[in-house]
């Protein structure tokens, strides 16, 4: 398995995030960035136990929580995601580095689901003291002062069904901003919803990040969510739907594209966020293949050339299948598409720095010399992050030399073609 494949499997799916222009006001620079994040509000926030905490190992190194859990909520083309972990525990990143979470969660049994099974709302469930209580975070995209920030957005909704009122306090970690003032008594066979928001991303930016008054101003948790809910499922309508008789796995499919764009940093197709913001050049050739074959081509031609940036990475990005397959996503691309004169730029042509950005002739051409083992096949590699001699290898060359030879007709080279 790649770097990217071995990211620790979320128990479930992402948070819902989203922001159509319009809905949240751009506020005047009157109003707009305080060096603070955010001001401290009263709370224990989650017990350690349930932090994201960074794990060290021999392939790589990631952030997980309690019982090895991660997974992620943001937005689409943000610098870092936000990593989630079992409890309703986030770990912001972006040069803040903490982790923000509510005390009221206990360990009790918990059930952790997506809102509507794919969006990236994620929502924990669990019971104390007689009480219902769920805990629901996502991310939104707010511009504020002119300047575009990520903002998580969290709910603890305590539910008592008793006839005797519950005390429930949700100890909000400090730096966690009320969007309202609720009660901690909840009344019997009623509900008391308690609302925060911090910021979290600022899309690569170095501006400061916004005022407590100019964030809590900027819209409410229930706007924040019917925003996050229209943005994704308008994404999605974009490309191929799929409709198979186990929603669970339509579901998948959704939360996946998803994923994928939170998980991406701008052009950047990383492979997560939780420890795993980094372009391994065989799961770039993977992400991209899929979003061309979900009918997705939107910036198609940055994340091509990005693509190929990441093909002579060093380091551990750097894989030999990756390269064999580096026609791959070009094939598919131009089968989808048409697009022949942008093929036609880069098929035999490197990038402005030379062999770092290998063309596709290159690339193809790097499959012969691979060929090297003792019995023909391919050469011995760690493309499955173990040395040795791989099928997976000798696949990946000849996927590779598949859509090499359909781009070398395209484009009309004949001799490539033969």
């Amino acid at each position: 398995m790649s770097r990217g494949t071995k990211v620790a499997a979320a128990v479930a799916l992402v948070v819902a995030v989203g922001s159509f222009a319009g809905l949240v006001p751009d506020l005047p620079a009157t109003a707009a960035p305080a060096a603070d994040t955010s001001v401290p509000t009263p709370g224990s926030g989650p017990a350690s136990k349930y932090d994201c905490s960074l794990t060290v190992r021999p392939a790589a190194d990631a952030f997980t929580g309690a019982d090895g859990t991660a997974s992620e909520i943001g937005w689409e083309d943000n610098q870092q995601g936000v990593v989630t972990c079992l409890g309703g525990v986030f770990f912001i990143q972006d040069g803040i580095y903490k982790n923000y979470g509510f005390g009221i969660y206990d360990g009790a049994p918990t059930t952790w689901t997506d809102a509507d099974g794919y969006l990236p709302a994620q929502t924990t469930s669990f019971s104390r003291d007689g009480a219902r209580i769920s805990i629901t975070e996502f991310c939104d995209k707010v511009v504020i002062g002119g300047d575009a920030f990520v903002a998580v957005y969290s709910r603890v909704a305590v539910t008592n069904p008793t006839d005797h009122v519950v005390e429930a306090n949700p100890e909000a970690s400090p730096g966690l901003l009320q969007l309202d003032t609720a009660p901690n008594a909840v009344a019997p066979h009623s509900t008391v919803d308690h609302d925060y928001v911090i910021a979290s991303d600022r899309f690569g930016g170095s501006y400061p990040w916004p005022s407590a008054a100019a964030l809590v101003g900027s819209g409410t948790f229930d706007q924040h969510f019917l925003h996050m809910a229209s943005f994704w499922n308008h994404q999605l309508a974009a490309i191929t739907g799929i409709s198979v008789p186990d929603r669970s796995l339509d579901d998948a499919y959704r939360s996946g594209f998803i994923y994928t764009q939170i998980a991406r940093s701008g052009d950047e197709l990383h492979d997560g966020v939780n420890g795993y913001e980094a372009e391994c050049n065989h799961d770039v050739i993977g992400i991209l293949s899929n979003l061309f074959n979900q009918g997705y081509f939107t910036d198609a031609h940055a994340l091509l050339l990005e693509a190929r940036d990441a093909m002579e990475a060093p380091g551990q990005g750097f894989y030999d299948d990756g390269v064999w397959t580096y026609s791959v996503p070009w094939a598919i691309y131009l089968m989808k598409t048409g697009d022949l004169a942008f093929v036609k730029e880069n098929f035999d042509s490197e990038g402005p720095l030379g062999a770092a950005q290998p063309s596709i002739e290159e690339t193809a051409h790097a499959i012969a010399a691979g060929r090297t083992s003792p019995t023909g096949i391919m050469a011995a590699t760690d493309d499955i992050d173990t040395q040795g001699y791989w099928t997976t290898d000798d696949y990946s060359a000849l996927i590779g030399l598949a859509a090499y030879h359909y781009l070398a007709q395209r484009v009309g080279d004949a001799s490539q073609a033969a």
